[in-house]
């Protein structure tokens, strides 16, 4: 049975206080999730009026620009940041990032270890598979990673997120590949189908959208983050034949730019 956290009411308000941090935002009124194109690298905002959860940065300052895009000039604060494993491509551009925003607190993976102890100096709390988190209509459960276990590959210790928000579900993998996809299947099933929004795992990388799982959460549409030109080759001409065979639609960052769910 998934635990509620309860951060965001509850948590959040506790650390801000805390701190003397406040956030002094206007309305926007915005309910949205945006899908960045960041080049090589994951970065996906989630809105709901003047509330902000970003997941990973990317591997440069491009998140930066991202961010002044949606968000109000006035608006300082992103209350939740999560990052999904410690790659560079998914945590570098956090620390451009804090140059410029106040962060309200940080959702790490159990697994980072030492790995992630820069971004421990600040407010923090470990999340693992079996937990939920909920703000207003956002609804967040935890899927992966699991506590204690530590995949030699970094990537099978990406936090997965399953976000029901805007009446629909977004499935978010970060770099986990075919052997997490399988557990996932195992032990959620009927909970992933007919998903949304898929952002595909490990940017559409050969190891990752296997058939198997594709079939079973049959997205909307996937999504592949990725950059022009990369030297590892994403999105793998497999993957994308993967889409291809069950008429899935998908999206390419690097082509098409910014995704956005409102």
């Amino acid at each position: 049975m998934l635990k509620d956290l309860k951060i965001f009411k509850v948590l959040l308000s506790v650390i801000w206080l805390a701190l003397g941090v406040y956030s002094y935002k206007l309305d926007s009124y915005n309910q949205r999730v945006i899908f960045f194109d960041v080049g090589q690298g994951d970065s996906i905002l989630i809105q709901r009026d003047n509330f902000e959860i970003l997941i990973d940065g990317g591997a440069d300052d491009s998140v930066v620009y991202k961010m002044s895009e949606y968000m109000k000039w006035s608006d300082r604060v992103i209350d939740v940041v999560i990052i999904t494993h410690m790659h560079d491509d998914h945590y570098m551009g956090i620390k451009h990032l804090m140059e410029r925003y106040e962060i309200g607190v940080f959702l790490l993976s159990p697994n980072c270890g030492g790995l992630c102890a820069e971004f421990k100096e600040y407010n923090y709390i470990e999340i693992s598979d079996g937990m939920s988190m909920h703000y207003d209509d956002i609804n967040i459960d935890i899927l992966w990673p699991r506590v204690g276990v530590l995949d030699k590959n970094l990537n099978n210790d990406s936090i997965v997120l399953l976000v029901r928000y805007l009446d629909k579900k977004f499935l978010l993998m970060g770099d986990a590949e075919k052997e997490v996809e399988s557990i996932l299947a195992d032990n959620y099933g009927v909970n992933i189908t007919n998903i949304d929004v898929l952002k595909a795992g490990h940017h559409c990388s050969k190891t990752a959208s296997t058939l198997g799982f594709l079939k079973l959460t049959n997205p909307d549409i996937s999504i592949c983050s990725c950059g022009e030109e990369n030297r590892f080759g994403h999105p793998h001409k497999k993957t994308l034949d993967n889409f291809k065979e069950l008429n899935l639609e998908y999206y390419i960052t690097w082509e098409e730019g910014d995704y956005v769910v409102e």
